[in-house]
């Protein structure tokens, strides 16, 4: 059994609200989790192409550690990843000129950060009306020790064999030998708009997460249709 006591394919309990911002053209909630993450989208018409702008931010009280006020190098990449994320699902020639300005607070971090941010910025585009192929999904799984699994949380991601058979062997019955290589992924109408590896696996592992995180995913294209229909209906 894990360390929360999921099966290997379960997700973490998981909530979306849209609307969370009343000054936002568009807003959401994602937790996943203890994962937090709140997006505000706001629309800017200008001379421009159309394009997208997301900025990804961890509050200094997120994690268990304080961060400092400043933007992090983690953090520009991670606004350029989540971006390059939903832009395929966006139907840009709709919408000449318009810069949509993406902002995404992550307020409690408990892994899966990144994905939780996909998750609540596909809800905040589709609030704010911007045309979309699909909803995107996002999700993190990945192999733990020996053992490939859905939806990490943060003891997971830091699994080390070698710490928890000395003090956690139960659990080291369950995971194996060696450590944690997190996989996070999103993907819309089964194309894979992002897969990122951190770590190295064989490619049978690989195979096999990528399976399961499709399915991870579209459970959570499933939850952000709930939202909207609790919102709307």
């Amino acid at each position: 059994m894990r360390f929360d006591g999921r099966d290997y394919n379960e997700i973490r309990d998981t909530e979306m609200k849209i609307g969370v911002i009343s000054k936002a053209d568009g807003s959401a909630y994602c937790r996943t989790g203890n994962t937090i993450a709140i997006a505000a989208v706001y629309l800017k018409p200008g001379r421009e192409q159309s394009n997208l702008k997301v900025s990804y931010r961890m509050l200094p009280f997120a994690g268990e550690e304080r961060k400092g006020l400043g933007l992090t190098r983690r953090e520009i990449e991670l606004s350029y990843i989540i971006a390059k994320a939903l832009e395929p699902a966006i139907i840009f020639e709709e919408i000449p000129y318009l810069t949509i300005e993406a902002s995404v607070e992550i307020i409690k971090a408990d892994a899966g950060t990144r994905v939780a941010a996909i998750n609540a910025l596909s809800l905040a585009l589709a609030h704010a009306g911007i045309p979309m192929k699909a909803l995107v999904g996002a999700i993190a799984v990945g192999k733990v020790g020996e053992k490939i699994v859905l939806d990490l949380n943060k003891q997971e991601e830091d699994y080390d064999s070698e710490i928890i058979k000395k003090e956690l062997p139960q659990y080291y019955e369950y995971y194996g030998e060696g450590k944690a290589v997190d996989i996070p992924m999103a993907m819309y109408k089964n194309k894979i708009t992002l897969l990122q590896l951190d770590g190295s696996i064989d490619r049978k592992s690989l195979l096999e997460a990528i399976k399961l995180g499709k399915d991870g995913i579209k459970r959570m294209i499933d939850l952000q249709k709930i939202a909207i229909e609790d919102y709307y209906f």
